[in-house]
């Protein structure tokens, strides 16, 4: 028997301090994860933030970059976790990956329709495996861009159906080349700070020794999405490619050195075991997205 399904309608998303605040104190209930549907019209991103976003990483201000439809849209998935029917704990989820598809160029300018519902959902050895579905809409042009989210709740929450898997490599030795830049790519506590403050996630399993060490870290862990922004940054294609898949492999313990290695259409960035802490493949977008 499956939860009633949950509809949120234009809601008015609190800061994602409040949010955060409401992750720390909330708990598992158990229970399947009910079908979901938010919908925020005339979602629009900020400029300000956004070109905060792009001087950081590098990127050109002429339109919005891929990893940033994640980002900007953050507030309301922490929503949707701490949303009394969802019978989940934030805290300690683990982000597994995360896909992208664009159909075309999307604007700062420029207001959309964004949706964000649950996708495939599946019980493993290690504990349920869902989705949560992103899609921006234009009322002219119809879908123009979408992401998938997968994530880990560890234990024995239940689930069904079945979770895409990404297709990006697990083998080094497809990897033909090392870039190290230790000028630009030390990774550290400092770092997450300033990625928090242009990103808004200040969740503290990233900034603080102590809070990390209660998730089993012994130092805090590097933001995953500020690692694929760095990924992207350093792929002269991405700003072109339509299509990205992006896998978290391991944490990235702070602080380290990180190595780029690149092989074809694939990126990873590997820690000072030079082991892959994310790998992303990137390629053309091919047919209508699902």
């Amino acid at each position: 028997m499956t939860s009633a399904f949950l509809q949120l309608d234009n809601p008015v998303i609190p800061s994602y301090g409040r949010l955060l605040w409401r992750a720390l104190w909330k708990r598992s209930h158990g229970g399947v994860l009910p079908p979901i549907l938010l919908e925020k019209r005339h979602f629009q991103f900020k400029s300000t933030d956004l070109v905060d976003y792009c001087d950081y990483f590098g990127f050109s201000h002429e339109e919005v970059p891929i990893p940033y439809l994640f980002v900007a849209t953050q507030p309301m998935q922490l929503y949707l976790f701490t949303h009394p029917e969802m019978p989940i704990q934030p805290l300690g989820m683990v982000h597994v990956g995360v896909s992208f598809e664009k159909r075309t160029k999307l604007l700062a300018d420029t207001p959309y329709v964004f949706t964000l519902q649950l996708g495939e959902q599946q019980q493993t050895e290690r504990g349920c495996v869902f989705e949560l579905v992103g899609v921006f809409s234009s009322p002219t042009s119809g879908e123009v861009a979408r992401y998938r989210s997968r994530y880990l709740v560890k234990g024995k929450q239940k689930a069904q159906g079945k979770v895409t898997t990404s297709k990006t490599p697990t083998d080094l030795s497809v990897y033909s080349s090392v870039i190290q830049d230790a000028s630009s790519w030390t990774f550290d506590v400092s770092r997450s700070r300033r990625y928090a403050r242009l990103s808004g996630d200040y969740n503290p399993i990233h900034l603080h020794t102590a809070f990390a060490r209660l998730f089993g870290f012994r130092h805090p862990i590097a933001h995953g999405m500020e690692l694929v922004g760095a990924l992207c940054a350093n792929v002269t294609q991405s700003a072109q490619c339509t299509e990205l898949h992006v896998e978290f492999k391991r944490p990235l313990l702070l602080p380290q050195q990180m190595a780029f290695a690149t092989a074809d259409d694939h990126i990873a960035l590997l820690n000072d075991a030079n082991k892959p802490c994310v790998e992303m493949k990137w390629f053309p977008y091919s047919g209508a997205a699902s």
